[in-house]
């Protein structure tokens, strides 16, 4: 039997070949386990390979490595011109650039322009270096200042974490997107994307404080006669589940509205369309016992104001003036 030989070599993550029928998978829960074995003991055991570069133990391990920090190399192989980045996650950062090219909308116009002309299959992504985050801009300018990457809109390292656009920029990217709208297509996706999906207690609470003092978007807006017979539609046979009502009923319990609402809402004059569709949609519909109850409860003890009375007495004597003359 022919004995075999083993020594240790240096090889980048991205020249290393996984078998691709390795049956063995690693799940989101091992993984997190295996990042915190390498920041706690390192790699204490080598992957095995091959002398073509195939993996033979450690599939897992390279896995894992690969979603790592570190600096890549994005080059094209037909003319050499190469692109540097670093990233916290390196397997997601290549979709990423993977996504934009195919979109047409990578912010290297130039990498962009060689994408559409020579193809997918002619740009490799390679890992150069597996790093600490500490050390990422540090190893990317060293590379950028090794390579002079051709694709690169910038020539200096630089970490964009928590970096803000200017306000012009907003502006012009709002401008850029006002009026248009996703096709029918696009809609059942987000919507299929987004249906089942539930929202953790944590993200909601990071969404209230963000909004929290802020004034809602549709301040001083309307909706066009057109929406509003839309969400009208939508809503038609649509009830909310007890759950939803208990909800809602905690939401605004012991909350009361200010001087300046009630005024307005006194003020309020509903045209005589608006109140024929009022009554028209209540008309039939029967109270249950428990919205008795809690209507008694309500005004239990409450008592009309006099303008409230002369109003209501004028309301009166309108309605029965109205029935006179219809009998007459």
């Amino acid at each position: 039997m022919q004995s075999i030989s083993w020594a240790n070599a240096t090889r980048k993550l991205s020249d290393l070949m996984p078998w691709p029928r390795n049956p063995r998978r690693i799940n989101k829960e091992q993984a997190k386990r295996l990042v915190e074995s390498f920041d706690q003991f390192g790699q204490v055991e080598t992957i095995a390979i091959g002398p073509g570069n195939e993996v033979y133990n450690g599939h897992q391990r390279l896995a894992v490595l690969a979603q790592q920090h570190g600096v890549y190399l994005i080059e094209n192989s037909l003319n050499g011109h190469k692109y540097v980045g670093s990233s916290r996650d390196l397997n997601h950062r290549r979709m990423a650039h993977l996504y934009h090219l195919r979109a047409g909308k990578h912010q290297s116009s130039h990498m962009q322009r060689a994408f559409d002309k020579y193809g997918e299959a002619a740009f490799v992504f390679r890992v150069l270096v597996v790093c600490e985050t500490s050390e990422l801009l540090r190893y990317e300018q060293h590379f950028l200042d090794s390579f002079h990457p051709e694709y690169n809109n910038a020539t200096v390292a630089a970490n964009r974490a928590g970096w803000k656009h200017t306000e012009e920029w907003r502006a012009n990217k709002s401008a850029s997107q006002t009026g248009s709208t996703h096709t029918e297509a696009a809609r059942v996706k987000i919507s299929l994307a987004q249906k089942g999906k539930p929202e953790t207690e944590e993200a909601r609470r990071k969404n209230s404080e963000c909004h929290l003092g802020k004034a809602s978007s549709m301040k001083g807006k309307h909706h066009t006669a057109e929406a509003n017979d839309n969400n009208r539609v939508a809503h038609i046979g649509r009830t909310a589940s007890p759950a939803t009502r208990e909800k809602i009923s905690a939401a605004i319990s012991g909350r009361t509205h200010s001087e300046e609402t009630i005024q307005k809402m006194r003020e309020r004059v509903f045209t005589e369309a608006h109140r024929e569709k009022i009554s028209a949609s209540l008309k039939g519909r029967p109270l249950s016992d428990e919205c008795r109850r809690k209507l008694s409860a309500a005004h239990m003890g409450s008592t009309h104001t006099e303008e409230t009375r002369r109003a209501m007495s004028l309301a009166q004597r309108k309605r029965w003036s109205a029935v006179r003359v219809a009998q007459t």
